[in-house]
């Protein structure tokens, strides 16, 4: 018989967890406003566009994405 030959699993890095967090995050957001909709309340939009913001950002920083704005031309 043949020895098969195991592959080590490869621990996730941290940037992976970080990035596994982030999308869990803006996707149970993104429910939870749809179920709120669907119930007839509503969500700030200030709450959403800061939410969106925060977590762009992070995906951002996980990615070593330079991020600028236009404000900051001067």
């Amino acid at each position: 018989m043949k020895k098969r030959r195991r592959r080590k699993k490869q621990k996730l890095r941290k940037r992976d967890i970080y990035l596994i967090i982030a999308i869990i995050n803006v996707v149970w957001y993104a429910v939870a406003v749809l179920v709120l909709s669907y119930l007839e309340r509503t969500v700030p939009d200030t709450l959403t566009e800061a939410w969106f913001k925060v977590w762009g950002l992070e995906f951002a920083l996980i990615f070593g994405i330079k991020v600028t704005s236009k404000e900051d031309d001067s």
